[in-house]
């Protein structure tokens, strides 16, 4: 959720608040490799769970 205006900074700029839980869970989905490099491999965050499947 945008909670500022957008400013010229090295480009355009915005500020967001959110879920850092969130945000972990889907660089995890589509960056695994970026996730391993701020997690330090899930050291400093565990991996998300498992979303249950329907039966």
């Amino acid at each position: 959720m945008p909670i500022g205006p957008e400013i010229e900074y090295h480009g355009i700029r915005r500020s967001y608040f959110g879920s850092v839980y969130d945000l972990m869970s889907r660089i995890y989905h589509n960056n695994k490799p970026v996730w391993e490099l701020l997690t330090d491999g899930g050291h400093l965050f565990p991996p998300p769970l498992p979303t249950p499947t329907a039966a």
